[in-house]
């Protein structure tokens, strides 16, 4: 059954977001996720069929923070099956989240790390249906839920199609409501927020130890 968050539900969860967005969202690492090759890769990866070898590693590397770097080793396995195996997918493919989920689950297997990964593309290829997220977004949700007496609400990271739809519910209700909060780009803001809000025990140590980089202005990927 997908998420349906009543009113006052709602009301307790965007006070939440209105009292930590501010520290939380400052600390996201702005320059290790630009929001640019992002928006281009959505369209591209619209006809998946089309997606070169290059593209799905920048796309794949995106992903784990490592943009325009080496894939950091625990993706790296997980990076090359991706690679190897996407003709083959493209072959198979249909256009909807189960599909994508099955065919790279199967693939990938368990663990945070293919949950990263099988989450990425199912957002990269069916970004209307599928918001962006990864296990650090799932456990902001999780967290906020959990401050708000809402534990019945929250999701076990294991399955990827259950996490994903859960948080894409509790994000496409959660927006409408933080506009007046997030102001500009809230849909960003909010992604972003949850994200750096399910890390925040790494990104407070980071933000001890050196300054936050801002985002980086893009104009040609590589």
């Amino acid at each position: 059954m997908s998420l349906q968050l009543t009113d006052a539900k709602k009301k307790s969860l965007v006070a939440l977001v209105k009292t930590h967005h501010e520290l939380h969202h400052s600390r996201f690492p702005f320059a290790k996720y630009p929001v640019e090759p992002l928006e281009v890769w959505r369209q591209q990866f619209a006809d998946p069929a089309t997606i070169e070898a290059d593209t799905l590693r920048a796309a794949l590397s995106w992903s784990c923070g490592k943009w325009q770097q080496s894939s950091h080793y625990p993706y790296k396995k997980l990076h090359l099956t991706v690679i190897s195996h996407w003709k083959n997918f493209v072959e198979q493919y249909i256009p909807e989240p189960p599909f994508v989920i099955s065919y790279w689950t199967d693939l990938l297997g368990k663990g945070e790390y293919a949950f990263n990964t099988v989450a990425f593309l199912t957002h990269l290829l069916c970004s209307e249906q599928i918001e962006l997220t990864d296990s650090r977004s799932v456990k902001g949700m999780n967290d906020l839920l959990t401050e708000a007496e809402l534990p019945d609400e929250c999701v076990e990271l294991e399955d990827v199609a259950i996490s994903v739809e859960h948080y894409t519910h509790f994000y496409r209700q959660l927006l409408p409501k933080t506009q007046s909060i997030l102001g500009d780009q809230a849909s960003l803001k909010l992604g972003r927020f949850l994200f750096a809000y399910g890390y925040r025990d790494v990104l407070s140590k980071v933000a001890e130890s050196s300054p936050n980089q801002p985002e980086p202005i893009i104009t040609v990927l590589d």
